[in-house]
């Protein structure tokens, strides 16, 4: 977005450069031109970093998180010891991992290769603590609504109870099974309209 990538003059003999994130610029030099900008780790005799380029956020911890500070190192700079390897394109998922350690180890035996994983599984893996809580919701959702269903119910059993006597009189004077049920569904399903018109206002008032 501004500034520059790393570049082949980038190396162990130049000073130490970084590129950062939106996020990044907008915490530290919220103000200002982040670019030529420097900073270093908190440990003792940390190298001053000057910052020469500025990317967009990405996602690179979770969906959920997309401004979060983030600076990037070049890599034959810092000397990681700890690399990531990307693969594009259509192959076979079980064989990926044996054909990329002999790739790299034909370069350097000695070079361990290993935590194989899809993106799916990436994905997957970022999103289990939300569906862990989105599966908790749901199972409260499904006793908040056996817990309704079992009121209702006590409510027109305790009114079909109480109305025993006019529900004789009626069958007295001819009424039908039909008509009986017909008064009593009548009557409960005006419960539960009233009762989800009310859940629903006090629902979209604390949803916020």
């Amino acid at each position: 977005m501004r500034g520059r990538l790393f570049s082949e003059l980038d190396n162990d003999n130049t000073a130490p450069v970084a590129v950062i994130n939106q996020a990044m610029a907008q915490t530290y030099w919220p103000n200002d031109d982040p670019l030529g900008k420097r900073f270093k780790a908190a440990k003792a005799g940390s190298p001053w970093i000057t910052v020469v380029g500025v990317i967009a956020n990405a996602r690179t911890q979770s969906l959920a998180q997309a401004e979060v500070p983030q600076v990037y190192l070049d890599l034959y700079q810092t000397g990681a010891k700890r690399l990531a390897i990307l693969l594009r394109g259509h192959f076979h998922s079980a064989a990926i991992a044996e054909e990329v350690r002999e790739q790299v180890q034909s370069l350097d035996p000695t070079l361990p290769v290993y935590g194989k994983q899809t993106l799916d599984e990436t994905i997957s893996a970022s999103l289990s603590q939300r569906r862990f809580s989105m599966e908790m919701v749901g199972l409260f959702a499904l006793t908040a609504l056996l817990l309704a269903g079992l009121g209702i119910y006590g409510v027109i059993s305790y009114v079909v109870s109480e109305r025993t006597h006019e529900i004789g009189i009626r069958l007295a004077l001819g009424a039908q099974r039909r008509n009986i049920l017909h008064i009593i569904f009548r009557y409960g399903l005006g419960l539960a309209m009233a009762g989800a018109a009310v859940g629903l206002i006090c629902a979209l008032i604390v949803s916020h």
